[in-house]
């Protein structure tokens, strides 16, 4: 009997699909690149987008096939991320996260990696270091592909400037002229 198999089959880029990823229920499916079934697909043929592939049922190796079933392949690939202006700049004394620069990146379900490619996405509570260079995915809504292209974004996490005023009358708001982590910027200050 012929194979059953979902006529459109949609793979994402980023997860390298090949001929085996392609779905069909029957016995012994040998997949073909076209309709007059020459060509046989190899399990490790990477599958191409809007490309027909034929999936045949054999009850063995030495039989006959049954009716080739067509099945069209959509590959999808979110767009990548794009990073608001100044979206990688933070104040040190706010103590920025991971999620204080996903706020900053626009896109679907945003992602951050520390490498340009492969990888484990961090935690959004992970602080994040000035200087490091972070990468951004983007996860499309209707199929689930991440980005196969991820946006590199440097962190600046510094000094954030000196404080317009302080009123010392008592009341614990703004008591005190501070001026935030000046000695890690300015060593040999002085007031």
């Amino acid at each position: 009997e012929a194979p059953f198999a979902d006529a459109e089959q949609t793979f994402c880029f980023i997860n390298n699909p090949t001929v085996a990823d392609l779905s069909a229920t029957g016995t012994n499916i040998v997949w073909y690149e076209d309709a007059d079934l020459m060509v046989v697909a190899e399990s490790t043929d990477p599958l191409v987008t809007g490309e027909d592939y034929y999936a045949v049922a054999t009850a063995d190796e030495n039989s006959c096939g049954s009716e080739a079933v067509m099945v069209n392949v959509t590959i999808n690939d979110s767009d990548a991320p794009t990073l608001q202006f100044e979206g990688n700049e933070f104040c040190r004394q706010d103590n920025p996260t991971v999620q204080d620069l996903v706020d900053n990146v626009t896109g679907g379900s945003v992602k951050i990696y520390t490498t340009a490619e492969g990888g484990t996405a961090i935690a959004t509570s992970t602080a994040l270091v000035n200087g490091t260079t972070y990468y951004a995915t983007s996860t499309d809504s209707e199929f689930g592909c991440e980005s196969t292209e991820r946006l590199a974004i440097v962190a600046k996490v510094g000094f954030c400037g000196i404080p317009e005023g302080f009123s010392p009358n008592g009341d614990s708001i703004n008591d005190r002229f501070v001026i935030p982590d000046i000695a890690i910027d300015y060593p040999n200050y002085t007031i």
